[in-house]
């Protein structure tokens, strides 16, 4: 079942009776009165990994003036997570990398779910689903990725994708150089 809130011409959706389980999470956030990102206390419920329901207070209070979408950060998680929302009440789960969301290459940022990688536009909408282990932001219309490889730890703060098979994508998600 589905509940409908309007938040001045926002709309979020919240699930309500779902069978996943659901954690209040700290959040930080630019906030409207700060305009910095600061942390907001409780501010969503985290369910499963990769959905991220963020409560309408707390929707209010973001600051799109300067961005959008905009990044929250969930505090108190073992790994680092980070989602965009907009100013339609759209949220991601972006790849965590360079100490925030993702950036946008081309158009695209990469997202998270299930522990894969895909990616989004900047209205949020799903361009290419995650279906890789590892891929690159795109370049001259080409994304590098793969399956089955795995970040190696390194001695600086930085990691290798090691292993598993390469190939090349568009920006529609064909494959233009076979995974090898």
């Amino acid at each position: 079942m589905y509940k409908k809130i309007i938040i001045g011409t926002s709309l979020l959706l919240l699930l309500l009776g779902c069978n996943q389980k659901s954690k209040k999470v700290e959040c930080a956030y630019a906030s409207k009165e700060s305009h910095a990102i600061t942390t907001q206390g409780v501010c969503a419920e985290l369910q499963g990994e990769d959905t991220l329901l963020l409560y309408p207070e707390h929707f209010k209070k973001l600051d799109f003036e300067h961005e959008n979408p905009l990044t929250i950060y969930v505090t108190g998680e073992q790994e680092p997570k980070v989602f965009y929302v907009s100013t339609d009440g759209k949220i991601a789960h972006m790849l965590y990398f360079d100490n925030g969301a993702d950036y946008f290459e081309e158009g695209l940022a990469r997202t998270v779910a299930k522990n894969k990688i895909g990616f989004i536009d900047s209205n949020l909408t799903l361009i290419i689903p995650a279906q890789y282990d590892f891929a690159f932001p795109f370049k001259d219309g080409k994304a590098r990725v793969c399956n089955g490889c795995a970040p190696e730890e390194t001695d600086d703060e930085h990691q290798s994708i090691v292993g598993g098979k390469w190939g090349l994508i568009d920006k529609h998600g064909v494959l233009i150089e076979p995974m090898k």
